[in-house]
């Protein structure tokens, strides 16, 4: 048996459950029909060889709270579900950290990496770090008190979330046992069976070489002069452990190209694990960084007309030498430095699973907690910019009717 966002008991009447689920669907087209508006620009507009100036514009300004009540406007404004006395599900913002320092010990899970010297050490390549002047103290971790006030949820807590440069849904447990719950369930997703965490949309520059597929390996460190930068060992297993002093996070991925046009991509992928940058690694292995992810990009050269990966220590002497974004640059008419400075990353989860929420180990029934979040803003006029919109809409339509409890109902009898 499956269970949304919206989850009750599971013994509850399929044709509540249903409606529930009609509702969900119903909204969910109600919002990708809409999403032109948000922007006040007409699709009639994305016919002509140049973007509207306003569509760049918005997506090239991501809605981004400047101070803490903004963000508690957004998070509670926005709020996906509240179930009393369990968990809220709040919409987390692009650009807006969920605890905004590096926690020790990984967090609420034990370290994965492979072959780790010094366990205490600290990483020098992670997105924030912990500073007494740090100017990343609007999170969501900051917002919880608040939160919790106004949701009646004293105990309201931080357990898992997403990176910064990420937007989706954050589930925060309102009780030890759902808190409990969420670490079980993500535990699970190392399984196969129970498939992979986080479903997401990115728009990439460039065009992988096959329509689908799946990617594993490792990320890991590479020294670059004075610093040390992420890399991915595409199918790496065993022996990537026994190479000392390299730290490593073994992932994988499954892609799907859903368009491509102005020399862009718009992939959906699954995967599980956001650390170490994998799914921008895996991305770029591919020859399709996400766009905005400058990091990346410019790893992608251009050789002799074809597309190439260099390696981090090459970067500085290709960079006369940048991947072809010549369709892009000017279907938004930007120069080649505003796509690597002026972009914001174009990545959201738009759903994320918890498989067996809160089911005992002896039970035999499966009840999953869907978490599903809207595209932002930002992200919808860019996929109107290069005219990958619809796809975008006929894609999650088609996600929503799976996840729909009549098909679940007929052929896996869960919801």
């Amino acid at each position: 048996m499956r269970k949304n966002a919206s989850t009750g008991k599971l013994n509850s009447a399929q044709d509540e459950v249903k409606f529930n689920w009609k509702m969900r669907i119903h909204l969910w087209r109600l919002m990708l029909r809409d999403g032109s508006k948000c922007c006040g620009v007409h699709s009639n507009f994305l016919s002509t060889s140049v973007a509207s100036e306003h569509l760049v514009k918005a997506a090239m300004s991501p809605r981004t709270p400047s101070n803490l009540n903004e963000l508690l406007s957004m998070l509670t404004s926005e709020t996906i579900l509240h179930e009393p006395g369990r968990f809220v599900i709040v919409n987390k913002p692009f650009g807006v950290s969920c605890v905004g320092y590096k926690q020790k010990n990984g967090g609420v899970f034990p370290e994965s990496r492979f072959d780790r010297k010094n366990a205490s050490e600290e990483d020098t390549n992670d997105d924030i770090q912990r500073d007494s002047h740090s100017r990343n103290s609007l999170t969501i971790e900051a917002a919880l008190p608040f939160l919790a006030e106004r949701f009646r949820e004293p105990n309201l807590s931080f357990c898992i979330g997403l990176k910064r440069y990420v937007s989706g849904a954050v589930v925060l447990p309102a009780s030890v046992r759902d808190f409990g719950s969420i670490i079980e369930s993500v535990q699970l997703c190392a399984l196969p069976e129970y498939g992979y965490h986080h479903r997401a949309l990115a728009i990439c520059v460039g065009k992988p070489a096959e329509e689908r597929g799946k990617l594993s390996g490792y990320a890991t460190f590479e020294t670059v002069r004075d610093h040390s930068e992420y890399v991915f060992k595409p199918g790496a297993k065993a022996k990537l452990r026994a190479r000392a002093g390299k730290y490593a996070v073994a992932g994988e991925m499954e892609y799907r190209l859903l368009a491509s046009k102005y020399g862009c991509s718009l992939m959906d992928i699954s995967f599980s694990k956001f650390g170490r940058h994998l799914p921008r690694l895996m991305l770029t292995e591919l020859l399709c960084p996400v766009l905005g992810d400058s990091m990346y990009m410019r790893r992608i050269v251009d050789i002799d007309g074809v597309a190439t990966l260099i390696p981090p220590s090459r970067v500085y002497r290709a960079k006369r030498h940048p991947m072809d974004s010549s369709a892009l640059l000017s279907r938004l008419n930007i120069s080649q430095a505003d796509i690597h400075t002026k972009l914001p990353l174009f990545i959201h989860v738009y759903r994320s699973l918890f498989p067996r929420y809160g089911c005992s180990k002896k039970s035999k029934q499966r009840v999953d907690l869907v978490a599903s979040a809207p595209l932002p803003a930002h992200m919808v006029a860019m996929l109107k910019c290069v005219e990958m919109w619809d796809a975008a809409v006929r894609h999650l339509n088609t996600v929503a009717e799976e996840d729909s409890p009549e098909k679940r109902f007929a052929s896996e009898g869960r919801f």
